[in-house]
């Protein structure tokens, strides 16, 4: 895996590079994307390194709040264009999110620019878009091949990217997503904990992120009913948007409506502590760009059961247990080995922290100052 060097302690005493951070507009932000900015911005305030980053929004705002369609179009496609086009006077801007490329040709000409490119997905799986939306998301796309560089947080990534959009691999650098974990686990929210708890007895199985087809969900159904739930029963917990009606009437038949605890959207210290409590992370998803839950979920501690596919074995790197995302059934031998072997646990757990500790914000934070600054100098 690539990655972009650190800086050179003598860089600090050099002037600051001005560096405008372009993020999803927060009309339309998703969860993930607040993630990235967040940590970014995290990452800049611990560090000393000679970048001055600037935002047109100021800090994110987390959980973001989802407005109306008419709303998010008009912020996205008109206000935030023009505020571009007006305000952005940086040497070097930084589009955080690919899905925000209609910005790209709203810079000033002289402005060098880098976009982070988190997934191609839909060129590859559209069936969550509507068919206009597929042609925005081409359209988009194609502003790529105008940036001066871009960031793939995979090499999985980068290759669509290269296939994909037929830009060179000179032109793309892989700088992999970081993971945060606080020295110290704060108290989740009352009604988390209190929700939680009420699984007690049980093997309590995470799952965390989005409910698309590509997720991959419907297996979960078919994995669990190969387990000995009469000898030890299990629970899923869910974060994230409620799971389809269907799947979660399956699923509350199977394990029993106590068993199924969907937390929904939830904040940072209660994910934290979800992490740390689950007896296992199941991860089925058929594609993914890089798959940060499953790199969360090991650096507390927290076995990880994934599918093998896309840019899974990038993240979960030796630490985690693979299956192939068409066999329930290796999945299921994962989590009754989880069950029957309480002694498995620990060396899984100390491998996840291990593994976990080669990605960090701060990593890539100065990967990304490399990059600025060999733009700006360019």
């Amino acid at each position: 895996m690539e990655f972009a060097s650190s800086l050179p302690a003598a860089a600090a005493a050099r002037s600051p590079l001005p560096v405008t951070l372009l993020p999803a507009h927060p009309d339309e932000a998703e969860v993930s994307m607040q993630h990235y900015w967040m940590a970014l911005e995290r990452a800049a305030a611990q560090s000393d390194l000679p970048v001055s980053l600037e935002s047109p929004f100021g800090p994110p705002e987390f959980p973001p709040v989802y407005r109306g369609r008419l709303r998010r179009s008009i912020s996205r496609y008109l206000k935030y264009p023009l505020w571009v086009w007006r305000n952005v006077r940086s040497p070097v801007v930084h589009v955080l999110d690919h899905s925000s490329a209609h910005l790209i040709p709203w810079l000033p000409s002289g402005a060098r620019s880098v976009v982070t490119v988190h997934d191609l997905i839909p060129l590859r799986d559209p069936a969550h878009l509507r068919p206009s939306q597929l042609r925005r998301f081409r359209r988009q796309m194609r502003h790529l091949r105008r940036v001066d560089h871009l960031v793939a947080v995979s090499d999985y990534t980068s290759g669509e990217i290269q296939e994909l959009l037929q830009i060179d691999a000179a032109k793309i650098t892989v700088v992999p997503n970081g993971v945060d974990v606080p020295s110290v686990a704060a108290a989740p929210g009352e009604e988390v904990r209190a929700r939680a708890e009420t699984t007690a007895g049980t093997q309590r199985i995470l799952s965390v992120g989005t409910c698309y087809a590509r997720k991959n969900l419907g297996i979960l159904l078919e994995i669990f009913a190969r387990l000995n739930l009469r000898e030890q029963p299990v629970s899923l917990w869910r974060v994230g948007r409620p799971l389809p009606a269907p799947l979660r009437e399956d699923l509350i038949r199977l394990l029993g409506a106590q068993n199924l605890v969907e937390f929904g959207m939830v904040d940072e210290t209660s994910l934290d502590y979800l992490y740390r409590e689950a007896d296992a992370l199941i991860f089925p998803s058929r594609l993914e760009g890089f798959g940060l839950p499953v790199l969360e979920a090991l650096a507390r501690g927290c076995p990880v059961v994934s599918s093998n596919a896309s840019s899974l074995p990038e993240a979960g790197g030796e630490a985690a247990l693979y299956f192939d995302p068409d066999e329930p059934e290796q999945a299921a031998r994962h989590l009754e080995a989880l069950q029957r072997d309480p002694g498995l646990r620990g060396p899984l757990s100390a491998a996840g922290k291990a593994h976990a500790k080669c990605f960090s914000w701060q990593r890539h934070f100065e990967s990304l100052v490399k990059i600025y600054r060999q733009l700006a100098s360019a």
